[in-house]
């Protein structure tokens, strides 16, 4: 981000998109451009808005689709249980079908608590944590190039990002909002 505002900054829009289409970052490649062409702050901030909205409604699918399968794998289960449990029935009189069957019975219900409680219930809070991560991201990209529209110094810009950094340190310390 320093190095894209600094090369604005110069007058040297060029070489400032070529270090944003250069960026790992999808947002930042599509809102630069704006910035060089000189688009209004309000304007930026409406694109990377609707930007957002895309991007996160994605990963809300995902997540929701993780935790449908996470509410669905234990009734699944019991379903397998129960027709583990209706050959268990059915072969009462031979001994040597009992184990099997009752194996076929109780592995459904475990194969149906594992995958709901260890897999997709940890990746839709994943998903869930990622989304988060991708819009407090996002938010912090489009205000600083929101200043970099308006004019602002690129010290501005910098103390943005480190005033957010520390934010999120203190989070994360004991006794912080999130510790």
């Amino acid at each position: 981000m320093t190095r894209f505002a600094s090369e604005l900054r110069r007058g040297r829009p060029a070489e400032a998109l070529s270090i944003a289409d250069a960026s790992n970052h999808p947002l930042f490649r599509q809102l630069a451009p704006l910035v060089v062409r000189q688009y209004e702050p309000a304007e930026i901030e409406k694109t990377a808005s609707a930007a957002t909205y895309c991007m996160a409604s994605g990963l809300k699918r995902s997540e929701d689709v993780l935790t449908s399968l996470a509410r669905v794998a234990p009734a699944v289960g019991l379903i397998g249980t129960t027709l583990g449990l209706i050959g268990l029935l059915r072969d009462l009189s031979n001994f040597t079908q009992l184990g099997p069957s009752m194996a076929l019975a109780l592995l459904c219900t475990l194969y149906g608590l594992v995958l709901a409680n260890g897999l997709y219930q940890p990746l839709a809070r994943m998903v869930h944590a990622h989304s988060l991560a991708i819009s407090e991201q996002a938010r912090l990209l489009t205000r600083a190039l929101s200043l970099l529209a308006a004019g602002k110094p690129i010290a501005d810009v910098r103390n943005l990002f480190e005033a957010d950094a520390a934010s999120s340190l203190t989070r994360l310390e004991p006794g912080g909002a999130l510790g």
